[in-house]
């Protein structure tokens, strides 16, 4: 099996890729959408696993060209719905972030004055006019605040997001496996019941000969029953557990063909220097050690800031 991931974050791919690779998959990775259109084009995949939020391009424009270009390929696994879902509250997020660091805008403002009037003041001759131009002036570094808040909340989101990416892998790469464990099960189940069978057969034999009684034969023949039952029941179990994966990725059947993989061979285990060093990498420290974490938006929305108003006034007489 070979499993494209196009994404941009290269720890969250790695991630995934060692897991897969676990499964005995090919991996290749694509930061970009170029290197993804590139990869599209030349290389024949069974899984594409596609970012929602790609950069350089829209991800719906690769996965159109992924769906034109290899329409066997497996949907990728962020077409999940929690996925979908965290990374639209990123984006709103990094938007309210955005809005937060603007700065108050300008205020036009303008006023007539003796127009309209009766004798000397009839018509606009004798009207004056004023122009104002304002604008908020925040003190006590309030903008500042908004902004820190405001990069902070980016960041516990974007944090939350790997989190609900890596928790996804690694419920569909469990469901992988046991997928593989199922169809293990049908193929001991079927060396089962071709046993039995034969057994039946050399029993069958022997009766037909008087060397065995006839007692003998039921028994094989309720022995190939009850194996040809649990070959049954094991077919059933490994439809059941195809579906679950294909859930992942929103299809209602399994559409994927065999898992091929070894469980009885286990990836060698890197030391625990290495292991811990990794810990740092992951979203729940990084979201623990992020600066400001404990800093909430109040629900009712911000105080007004206690601010000045300065006013241009610009003042033209009539002549």
């Amino acid at each position: 099996m070979h499993v494209l991931i196009i994404h941009g974050n290269g720890g969250l791919a790695a991630t995934w890729q060692r897991h897969l690779e676990m499964l005995d998959a090919q991996v290749t990775q694509a930061r970009t959408s170029v290197a993804a259109l590139a990869a599209l084009e030349t290389v024949i995949f069974d899984v594409i696993v596609l970012d929602v939020m790609l950069d350089g391009c829209s991800a719906l424009a690769v996965a159109d060209m992924a769906q034109f270009r290899q329409p066997w390929a497996t949907r990728a696994l962020t077409s999940h719905p929690s996925i979908i879902a965290a990374s639209a509250q990123l984006r709103a997020v990094q938007a309210r972030a955005e809005r937060d660091a603007t700065p108050q805008p300008y205020v036009l403002g303008g006023e007539v004055e003796n127009a309209a009037g009766t004798g000397s003041l009839r018509g606009i001759d004798s009207a004056e006019t004023t122009l104002r131009v304002s604008r908020v002036i925040e003190l006590g570094g309030k903008r500042t605040a908004r902004e820190t808040l405001g990069k902070t909340e980016v960041s516990l989101q974007q944090h939350q997001a790997d989190t609900a990416r890596i928790d996804l892998a690694s419920r569909t790469t469990a469901r992988f496996i046991e997928v593989l464990a199922r169809q293990q099960r049908v193929d001991y189940a079927q060396e089962r019941v071709q046993q039995a069978e034969r057994t039946r057969g050399e029993v069958a034999t022997s009766v037909s000969r008087g060397r065995n009684p006839e007692s003998d034969l039921l028994a094989a023949e309720i022995m190939l029953a009850e194996v040809e039952l649990a070959q049954e029941t094991a077919q059933h179990e490994l439809a059941s557990a195809r579906i679950t994966p294909a859930a992942s990725w929103g299809a209602m059947t399994p559409d994927f063909g065999p898992v091929v993989g070894d469980l009885q061979t286990l990836p060698p285990v890197e030391s625990f220097e290495t292991l811990a060093a990794r810990l740092a990498l992951t979203p729940e420290l990084r979201g623990l050690t992020a600066p400001g974490r404990h800093h909430r938006r109040p629900a009712s929305g911000w105080p007004k800031p206690v601010s000045s108003r300065i006013s241009t006034l610009v003042w033209a007489y009539a002549a």
